[in-house]
Parts: C-alpha cells; structure tokens; sequence
C-alpha cells in the first residue's frame, strides 16, 4: 500500500518537508507520521496540520504527495532508498542531496531540483528550474552520482559543478549548462543558452539540436564521431523510459574541447556531418 500525503488547502507561505523520506517513515502508523515536524514559514508545526496522512508504507516504500505544493520544499532531501511521486507542481530542491531512490514527478519541480544528489534517480515529467543537479552557495561540488531525467525544460546553471553522474533534459536549457562541471555527462535534446560549458574541467556536454547559442571561444574543434558513440547512453536512458532517447543515435558529432582556459579536457558534442 502507498503512504498519500494530501495538502489541505492552499497558500505562499513556504512548508519545508525535510526528514520526510521512505527510510525515515518505515515502521511509523499514520499517526505517527501525522505528528511529525515540519516548517510553516517560521513555525515548527506537525505534519498532519497541513496534510492529510492515508495508508502507510508497505513493502514497496511509495510516498505519494498531492495537493497543491507550489510552495513545499525539500520533498525527498536527502532520501536514501523507496520511492516518491509526486503529483503536482512542487518548489524548491526535490531530491536534493538524495542518496538513492527513486523521485518521478508528473509535473514541474522549481530551482536545485537534484542539488547536490549523490545517488538515486530523479525523473521530471515536466519543466525544471535552475542549477538542476547543481551546487549549492559555497560548495565545491554539485551532483555526484546519480540520474537526473527531464522530459521538458530546465533553466540556467543545469549541471554546474557536476562530479559525476547522467543528466538528461528533452527540451530547452538556459545558460551556463555545464557551468565548471568537473566531469559527468549532460544531455540537451532542445536548444542549449549561452556559454554552454564555460568553466568546464572534464566531462561531456551533447547537443542535440541545430539551434544552439555559439560556444565560447575557450573550445577548439576537435575530432568527428559516428552516431554509435553514444550507443551504451542511449540504451540506458530507453530503459529509464526516457522518450526520445533514440534521437541519440541518428547523428554523427563534431567534438570540441574545452574550457581551454581550464586545461581544455571537457568535451561538447554537437551534430556535424
């Protein structure tokens, strides 16, 4: 059975949802888990008061959050294991620090969605913001293991820091993708924003689209790659479910180092003849 946690009502006030994890919710009745703290703006409340608590864990260990949670933060922080859906529009850092788990969203997830995970997989059935799987203020690293997948947008900063780990986004990013990454892998099937890669150590960046704004000038053209490059990626974004994870095999690349001013060991794939 799936433990539903149903926001009642609606408001802007942020609610901060930290601690409410699988792992940290086995064995808790719903009682339990009504009486358990979270933060109403600056209020230490329970979390009955503004979610109603149905069905409990089971052996599958699925959170189901519903309602409107346009303003609830840190949904699935720091889980290490389960799974969470979540079935609506929800705010900031989903799944952020996560260790491992599953998070599959139907809808869109706000800024640092990912920050900073280190394990897990987080599936966004609609846009992101920014610094997906990125760093924190003050941190030396952003997402360092892991899968991310988008099936829409993501705004600015989409990997920035990156240690290791996949991210995927099926549409449009903003600026700054890849933004000092220091290895991993990032995928845009849409248009890549402005100085794509910049700052980058190691690591790969693909383009999938033909309409990307122009590289900075710190890359060198490189080497050409037939579309079979990318084989092993796309037969494990298919087995996530991603939808065009095809799109990555119809095209050869044209390879570009950089950032050059960095040592010039990051790599950006885009489609060339």
């Amino acid at each position: 059975m799936t433990l539903v946690l149903d926001r009642q009502g609606e408001s802007k006030i942020p609610v901060e949802v930290v601690g409410i994890t699988p792992d940290q919710l086995e064995g808790l009745n719903e009682r339990e888990i009504a009486k358990l703290t979270i933060w109403f703006g600056n209020q230490a409340i329970e979390l009955g008061e503004l979610f109603r608590v149905q069905g409990h864990l089971g052996d599958d260990q699925t959170i189901h959050w519903s309602g409107d949670l346009t303003a609830v933060h840190w949904i699935g922080a720091g889980m290490k294991s389960g799974k969470i859906e979540i079935g609506a529009p929800t705010g900031r850092h989903v799944g952020s620090r996560m260790q491992g788990g599953v998070i599959a969203t139907a809808s869109d997830v706000s800024d640092f969605a990912g920050a900073e995970m280190r394990g897990g997989k987080l599936l966004v059935g609609g846009h992101a913001g920014d610094l997906l799987g990125g760093s924190y203020p003050g941190s030396k690293y952003g997402m360092n293991l892991g899968e991310i997948l988008v099936t829409g947008n993501a705004g600015r900063g989409v990997g920035q820091s990156l240690r290791r780990g996949l991210i995927a986004v099926g549409g449009n990013v903003d600026s700054l993708c890849g933004w000092n990454m220091l290895a991993g892998t990032i995928l845009v099937f849409g248009n890549c924003g402005a100085e794509c890669g910049a700052g980058m150590i190691r690591g790969s960046i693909v383009q999938l689209s033909a309409n990307n704004a122009p590289l900075p000038p710190t890359f060198s053209r490189g080497g050409r790659y037939e579309k079979y490059l990318f084989g092993l990626t796309a037969y494990r974004l298919s087995e996530l479910g991603f939808p065009t994870a095809s799109r990555l095999l119809e095209h050869q690349y044209q390879m570009f180092h950089g950032d050059l001013l960095r040592g010039g060991r990051g790599e950006i794939f885009t489609l060339g003849s």
